[in-house]
């Protein structure tokens, strides 16, 4: 999916009892994100949950890796959603790349996927992007595409992915 940017994105409102804080400088909000990664995505096709320990070190090990792209969006100080971004897209086409979005299933329905994506539209703007590229699993069952086409991303590429269980 991707969404293009003007020169100029507005930044949306805070929601009513939200507060996002950001991983640059602050460790327990790191911690944050692994575990509300691990817990959004635990009923994922195909996701492995990872301690902090290993995150860190597979997020370190990355050259398009910056602290300072990942937000967490707390809950009446409870951390909820997570939006995990990288510079994977800026040397080829200089968009912003959402790797993770997701919401702790408590907080779903809430509106954090809406404000954390767009946060990250305005915030790769403000840095100069063109757009905002992520990839989303269209599993029927999970409503991740509808969120994206209704923030306006549009279909860029589609990949097929499937599975068949051998006995060994």
């Amino acid at each position: 999916m991707r969404m293009d940017h003007p020169q100029h994105v507005s930044y949306p409102p805070l929601l009513p009892g939200v507060e996002l804080r950001n991983a640059r400088e602050d460790i327990e909000v790191r911690r944050a994100a692994v575990n509300v990664r691990n817990e959004a995505f635990a009923d994922h096709f195909g996701f492995v949950p990872k301690t902090y320990e290993e995150w860190v070190k597979e997020r370190e090990a990355s050259s398009a890796h910056d602290w300072g792209l990942i937000d967490v969006a707390y809950v009446e100080g409870e951390p909820a959603a997570v939006t995990i971004r990288t510079n994977n897209f800026v040397p080829d086409g200089n968009c912003g790349y959402v790797l993770t979005l997701g919401t702790a299933p408590k907080y779903q329905g809430r509106g954090l996927g809406s404000y954390l994506l767009r946060n990250a539209f305005a915030s790769d703007a403000e840095q100069g992007r063109v757009g905002t590229i992520l990839h989303v699993d269209t599993n029927p069952t999970r409503p991740a595409l509808g969120l994206y086409l209704k923030n306006g991303m549009r279909q860029v590429l589609t990949i097929d992915v499937w599975r068949r269980s051998l006995e060994v």
